[in-house]
């Protein structure tokens, strides 16, 4: 028997935990970056998040003291908070030259600017087993409470066209998409060409 499904912010002890739910939600995309280096990968990210805790940026979603979900969120106030990445595990777990790669990638996903007005979807992961139980649509109204809590206007995202469940998910709770880019060097590292914006208004 399960139990109900929290969302609270991102503690020390479960930040490997959702480290794993990262890289096995966007293995296509983190396994280039990180040169299929899982155990390299793991650490990194892992380090990532707990650097950034300050921020309050991070919320896992959990069921019996499990992490099934999670989010992070950014606003204007939350990117000032951010600190710098900490090059040394990169170089430590990769090597030069592929931590020179993995920062690419990773500053290339980061490409969008939030504005004033909206909280940015910058992560959103349910963990595979856990999909099509509700855990998406309670991130996404958390991202929704939060949206207001914080004063903003939109919620915003950034979703791949080929990623068909999630675009789904986000029309079903009102996003409507706002542009796209169409971008040969995304597809050539990542696979993907086509990504939408999307947002919804709070």
């Amino acid at each position: 028997k399960t139990g109900a499904i929290a969302i609270e912010p991102l503690s020390s002890g479960d930040a490997e935990d959702f480290a794993m739910l990262i890289w096995e939600a966007f293995s296509d995309k983190l396994r280039p970056a990180f040169s299929n280096n899982r155990q390299a990968a793991m650490a990194i990210l892992t380090e990532e998040m707990k650097k950034d805790f300050g921020s309050n940026a991070y919320f896992a979603a959990k069921e019996d003291g499990q992490v099934v979900g999670g989010v992070m969120l950014k606003t204007v106030e939350t990117a000032k908070q951010e600190q710098p990445r900490n090059l040394k595990i990169y170089f430590k777990k990769l090597g030069f030259f592929k931590a020179v790669k993995a920062m690419f990638f990773l500053a290339f996903e980061n490409l969008v600017r939030v504005k004033k007005d909206e909280v940015y979807v910058d992560t959103l992961a349910v963990k595979e087993g856990c999909r099509g139980r509700g855990v998406g649509k309670k991130l996404l109204a958390f991202c929704q409470d939060y949206g207001r809590k914080h004063r903003k206007r939109f919620v915003t995202l950034a979703v791949v066209e080929k990623n068909k469940i999630a675009l789904n998910l986000y029309v079903g709770f009102g996003f409507e998409k706002i542009k796209h880019h169409s971008m040969w060097l995304a597809e050539r590292m990542v696979g993907y060409r086509v990504w939408y914006i999307m947002r919804k208004e709070i």
